[in-house]
Order: C-alpha cells, then structure tokens, then sequence
C-alpha cells in the first residue's frame, strides 16, 4: 500500500510543480510589464519634471538679470514664465509622490520635489511684487521725466511728488493696498525658505543643495527688504493724509536753548496733510497760545517751579520729559486746552540742524535784507525774531513770520532742484531723523511701530542691561547753548558692593554777555538701570551767583521713570568758566550679574537737538576683558578694563565679553 502510494505520487509530482512554476512564470511576467508599464510613466514624468524645473531656473536668473539693471518690466516678464514652468514641474513630480516611501533612493524623490514647489513658492511671491512694483512705476511714468527703464528709490520719490495732485491719490491708493499683497508675499516666501532649509546636507543631491545656498542667502535679503517695504506701504498712505485727511502739530525746537526733547519750544504750528497735499499751513510764536492760555490741568514740573517759579505748565514748556511720545502728547493736550481743542494725528518736532542741512543744497537764500546760508541760519533766524523784527518796525506777534517766508522759500528750490540733487535731500532728512534733530510722534500705531522700529521717535527706551542717557534743561538762559561745549564721561570699578559708577559732566561757557548769551543755568539729570544707589555727588548748586551769592551747595533729586532712575541736580556756569557735575552710583544686582555671566551690555542714548557731545568710557571689570564691540584700540587690549572715547553723534551701544 506504502509503495503504491509514493509511486502515484512519483507519477504526479511533475505536473504539480509544472503548474507551480507556470503560476510563478506568470507572475513575473507580470510584474515585469507592470513595472515597464509603471516605468515609462514615472521616467517620463522625471523627464519633464527636470526639463519644466531648468525652465523655470533659467526664467528665475533671467528675472533677477532684468531687476538688477532695474528693468522691472523684463523682470516682472520673466517671473511669470518662472512661475508657469515651475507649476508644471510641481504637477509632473506628483506622479512621484509614492516612491518617497523607497529606502534611499526615497528620499531624493522627497528633497527633489520640495525644491520644485519651494522654488514655486519663490516664482509666485516675486512675481506677485514684480505686478505690484510695474503697476506703481505705470503711475510714476506720468510724472515728467521719470524714466521707468530704470527706477531708482530716489527718482522714485522724485517723480512721485511731480505727479498731479490726482495722480499722487491714484498712486497712495495703490500703496494703500500694497500691506495685503505684501504679507501674502512674505507669507509664500517664508514657506519657500522652510522648505529651502529643511533639505538635508547629506543625499544623492547634495551638489543641487549646495548649490542653492547662495541664491537661499539671497532669498533671504530679498525677504527682509520685502518687510520693510510692507511696513513703509502702511506708513506712506498715513502720513501723507490718504485716505483721509491728517492734523499734525508742528514743534519748532532751539536746540541753542536746550530742553530734554531738543530745544525751547519757540514756535509752533499746525497743518493738515491731505493726500501729500499741504494745507491750512499755521505758524506762531509759542507766546501767542501762551498768553492767552487758562489755567491748563497739568501742573509744571518741580523744577520749573523752582528754578523758573512757573505757576502752570505751559506749551512752551511741554517737553520737559526726555520720551518725545510723552512730551508730544503733552504737548499736544496743552496745545487743545489753550486753543479750541483741536485734535492731530501726530506731531512732527525739528530743530534748525535741518535748515543748515537744506541750505547746503539748495545754495543761500535772501528774504528781504536778510541773507541766509548755512553758516549763519541760526544766528540769523535768532537775530531777526530777537532783535532784528524791531527794528523794522514789526509787533511782537509778527516776528516770526520771517520763519514761514525763509521755509517757503527753502522748499520752492528743493521742489525745483534737478533730479539729480533729490537724493541729497533725501540724506538731509534720513540725517536729521537719525540724529534726532528730527522726531516722530504718530498717533496712529502702524506709523508709531514704524518710527520706533527706525529709532525716529525720541523715544526713551530702558534695556534689560546697563544704560545712560544724560538730560540738560537751559533755564532762562538765553542761547548760551551755543557757546557751550560739554563732556561726559562714564567710568566704573568693582568694590565688595558689586560695581560702583561715576558720571562726571563737565561743561565749559565760552560766550560772553549780550542779548544772546549769559551764565548757563541748566537742570541736568542722568537716567541710569532701575536701583541704582546714588552714593555720592559734586557740583550741585542751590542756584546761580546772582540768587545765590553764598554759594550753597545743592542738592540731587532721585526720580524713577519711563523704566529708569533719573539723578536730577542744578548746575550754573559763568561765562569763560569750566564746572563739572558728577554723581557716583552703585549699579543694580542685576548688572553686576550679567556682567559675571559675560552678557555686559550699555546702552548711551543721546539727548535729541544736541551735536557730537564727547563720551570717554573706562569700565573696570576686575577681570580679562576678552572681546567688545565696537573694539578698544590695540594698545589696550588684554586687560580688565574697557576704554574708549567716542561721540554721541547717535545713539552708542557696547558689548563687552570676557
């Protein structure tokens, strides 16, 4: 029975594993024509997806080939193809979608396809911003002799306020709707970089990675230049009154008789902004409002009650606090309580470093028998509304009209100038903001963000490290700011307290007595971290050798404010005298903290109106310094202290690491 069954068995096996083999024959069959079917799809698909992706590069080199001659136009072109290309590239690398899921070879069909819908991404965004960019040039070209084969920021500026007043809407209702494309432009070229970013380093493409790294860094710039933009859309429509009007309150600070925010509030003005268009232009001596002011509700400052026995707070006197957004909203509150309550949007303050600036440009100006260049504007401007207005026979209230015909006068030839000399103007002013002989103070909170974002807004701004800002108030002393010259020196050594700083501020009168100068009589304060410890101080005065022929020596007043602590004394100097007022402190935990851990940082914030005030540093830390920014001089490298002398041209910040 056994044998009988192995030999049917013996008869059948051939033919069961002939029919095993012709199933598996079959399969592989199959499978091969499937995978030959599967394969001319997917290598068709590889094919043109590389052929629309070189496309769409060389359509992306072109554009920025044609943007850099300034050829917007071409370039705006050359973006659309890029864009068309690369969504083509996009839609055939679908096909390779499910082969991300291969091992190795898995991975590249991933990166190759981020960098196809990255580079989209990219193509997308810019060729949004080249249909923007071409649409705002389309409105410039009507401005005469702008030439729109190769703008520039500058003739850009130039031809806009050439345009009609009907063309100048036309082109701030096109930047009025620039924020929302703008955004939506960051928002795809933020997409593209994550994409860019995430690629790895190390796979079958990591020469094409490489590759892309300088045009990812370029990318880059592009996108931070692109933010500005966005946040100048919002700016320019705002303040140029579009689309509704805008009131803004014109401060004309002295800077030779020096208040905290830049200057004596001398005149002051008015004027309504409507689509660029200035108008109801209003300007007047401050003493105008002033005398005919009621009681206003904000009390004077201690000080001025002191020094000045002020019995209210008056317009001229609304700057006394050195954060420009706090002064100008005082100002602008007082300014309503003494007229009839009118409301602004903003308010603009300047001092006369502008009108040297502009003069340098423009050449000399003659109004009347009074000729004004940059060397004499502000002693001529003080002569006139001083003494020169009596003379000709003028009333009190008319004596600085002569500030409207030589401003009048000044911006007909800036108006006038060549297109050549706009970008000088435009320095002047970038100057005059960056320097804080002009500030900013919006009532609107995207115009506020942008100012403060550029440091155009006199704000005070209390950092987390160490800081110093110094504060001089001429009281009733004439323009002798103009003869004086003053220094500051800020020093500090470790003792068993943690470190203990000094402030020394030394000022020299080099003028004399006469109907613009006198003794300088100024109430100084420094603004130092919050907890500093006054220890000790020198050169306090009760008062000037006239009040106080005794000489009693004075006292420090110590205020906290705006985030800081301020140290506040009376300091007067005689003519042909040299005086210093120092105050020593000790620093808060918290700086001599971040000093051990090696994150000391200082702050030296500049008083707005004031030029170039000397600023000497010695800082010993009780250990190696190893590294600052910006860098002593060799010769005093490799010790424990950091010295350096400098300007406060502009706002100064230090770093020192050890």
């Amino acid at each position: 029975m056994n044998s009988e069954l192995h030999a049917l068995r013996g008869e059948h096996r051939p033919k069961s594993k002939l029919r095993h083999l012709k199933i598996v024959w079959w399969v592989v069959i199959f499978a091969v024509i499937g995978a030959a079917g599967l394969a001319i799809p997917v290598a068709a698909a590889t094919y043109r997806m590389a052929a629309e992706a070189q496309a769409g590069r060389r359509a992306l080199t072109d554009a920025a080939s044609a943007a850099a001659r300034s050829d917007i136009k071409t370039a705006s072109a050359d973006l659309v193809f890029a864009q068309a290309h690369l969504a083509a590239a996009d839609r055939f690398g679908k096909v390779l979608a499910p082969f991300e899921i291969l091992p190795y070879a898995g991975a590249d069909v991933k990166s190759l396809r981020s960098i196809v819908a990255s580079s989209l991404e990219t193509a997308t965004a810019l060729a949004r911003l080249g249909a923007l960019g071409q649409n705002i040039l389309d409105i410039l070209s009507r401005a005469p002799g702008f030439d729109s084969g190769a703008p520039t920021v500058a003739s850009g500026v130039i031809a806009f306020f050439k345009l009609s007043p009907d063309d100048r809407a036309v082109a701030l209702a096109a930047l009025a709707k620039a924020p929302g494309e703008l955004k939506t432009s960051l928002d795809e070229i933020d997409k593209a970089l994550i994409g860019f970013n995430s690629l790895p380093d190390a796979s079958g493409l990591d020469s094409v990675v490489a590759s892309l790294r300088p045009a990812i860094a370029q990318l880059e710039a592009v996108r931070a230049k692109i933010a500005v933009a966005a946040e100048l859309s919002k700016l320019l429509p705002a303040l140029s009154g579009y689309p509704t009007p805008k009131n803004y309150l014109l401060l004309l600070q002295n800077n030779t008789e020096l208040r905290p925010t830049g200057g004596f509030i001398g005149t002051v003005g008015t004027v309504t902004v409507d689509a660029t268009v200035a108008k109801n232009l209003q300007v007047a001596d401050v003493y105008v409002y002033d005398a005919a002011a009621k009681n206003t509700d904000a009390a004077p400052p201690a000080p001025l009650v002191k020094y000045l026995a002020a019995r209210q707070r008056y317009l001229r006197d609304a700057n006394w606090s050195p954060d420009f957004p706090t002064s100008a909203a005082q100002a602008a509150a007082i300014y309503a309580q003494e007229t009839d309550g009118e409301k602004f949007d903003g308010v603009l303050a300047v001092d006369p470093t502008l009108a040297v600036d502009l003069l340098k440009i423009v050449g000399k100006v003659t109004i009347g028998a009074s000729t004004f260049t940059p060397e004499n504007v502000t002693d001529e401007i003080e002569y006139q509304v001083e003494k020169g207005f009596d003379a000709k026979g003028l009333p009190v209230s008319q004596r600085k009209d002569i500030l409207i015909a030589l401003a009048s006068e000044v911006f007909a030839r800036v108006a006038a100038l060549p297109n050549d000399k706009w970008q000088l103007v435009v320095n002047a002013f970038v100057r005059s903001l960056d320097e804080k002989h002009m500030l900013i103070a919006s009532f609107d909170p995207n115009v506020a963000a942008f100012a403060a974002s550029r440091n155009w807004d006199g704000a005070v701004r209390a950092p987390a490290n160490d800081f110093l800002m110094v504060v001089d108030a001429n009281l009733a002393a004439l323009k002798t700011d103009s003869v004086m010259s003053r220094a500051i020196d800020y020093s500090f050594k470790p003792d068993s307290g943690g470190l203990t700083a000094t402030v020394n501020l030394t000022y020299t009168n080099h003028g004399g007595f006469s109907w613009k100068t006198t003794r300088y009589r100024t109430y100084t304060r420094i603004y130092v971290p919050p907890g500093s410890e006054l220890v000790s101080f020198a050169g306090a005065m009760t008062n000037d050798k006239i009040l106080d022929p005794r000489h009693t020596p004075g006292r420090v007043d110590t205020v906290d404010e705006l985030g800081l602590r301020s140290f506040g004394a009376f300091l007067s100097v005689e003519p042909g005298e040299t005086r210093t007022l120092s105050f020593t402190y000790r620093l808060p935990a918290s700086i001599v903290a971040a000093a051990g851990a090696g994150n000391y940082s200082l702050n030296v914030q500049k008083q707005p109106g004031t030029i170039a005030v000397p600023l000497t540093l010695s800082l010993d830390f009780g250990k190696k310094v190893a590294s600052a920014t910006p860098p002593e001089s060799r010769a005093n490298w490799g010790d424990d202290r950091y010295t350096l002398s400098t300007d406060l041209t502009v706002d100064r910040q230090f770093k020192i690491g050890f």
